[in-house]
């Protein structure tokens, strides 16, 4: 099997915590892309060994493929744009094949220079996906990166982890299901309680 691919993901950090780990886990558990793919994440990566003016941009260099999520901060400056800028203008020099995502379905509320990063991707033609949140963020990320791997290095998914895969994320829905359920079954429950029982009704 060839060296696994590194997906590099850039964003605010703050802003997008939870969906870089959303991505980050998507990468790391989906049967297909965790045989191919590996999460890079700069808050994960080792410490450099060296001063660097700029570490965040070193992984970057050793990425298959870079994976931008914008909501509406620009990012702290670190000079004349923000880290994620940076990332971006690499990629791009690096001719990194690019994911592009974006949070909201307006642009009410970004930054001007976030607008402006938007602007600059557009014009480069990259095209762009929106999305609400983590959980309608990832069935759309799994498509893009297998669409990816599959015209951009040739890599496409067997029959096999197609099903295991299908398999997996079934498996977790009906999980997820389940726990809703529960939750309002002991709802209810609790309720029916507090109905029946007088006693309960003097406490409050």
């Amino acid at each position: 099997m060839s060296a696994k691919k590194r997906i590099f993901i850039s964003s605010v950090q703050k802003e997008l915590e939870l969906e870089r780990a959303a991505v980050a886990g998507l990468i790391a558990t989906d049967p297909f892309l965790l045989q191919h793919c590996t999460p890079v994440l700069f808050e994960k990566e080792p410490l450099p060994s060296h001063p660097a003016s700029r570490p965040y941009l070193d992984s970057l260099w050793s990425c298959a493929v870079y994976l931008l999520l914008i909501a509406n901060e620009y990012g702290h400056r670190d000079g004349d744009l923000s880290a994620m800028h940076y990332e971006y203008r690499l990629a791009q020099e690096l001719q990194l094949p690019s994911i592009v995502f974006i949070k909201g379905a307006t642009d009410a509320g970004r930054s001007q220079e976030t607008n402006e990063l938007i602007k600059e991707i557009k014009k480069a033609g990259h095209t762009y996906k929106r999305f609400h949140d983590r959980e309608d963020l990832k069935p759309e990320m799994l498509r893009a990166l297998v669409r990816i791997l599959a015209e951009e290095f040739g890599v496409e998914a067997t029959g096999a982890e197609m099903d295991e895969g299908a398999h997996s994320r079934s498996a977790r829905y009906s999980l997820m299901h389940m726990m809703i359920y529960a939750s309002q079954v002991a709802l209810r429950g609790s309720l029916m309680s507090t109905l029946l029982c007088p006693a309960l009704w003097s406490r409050c």
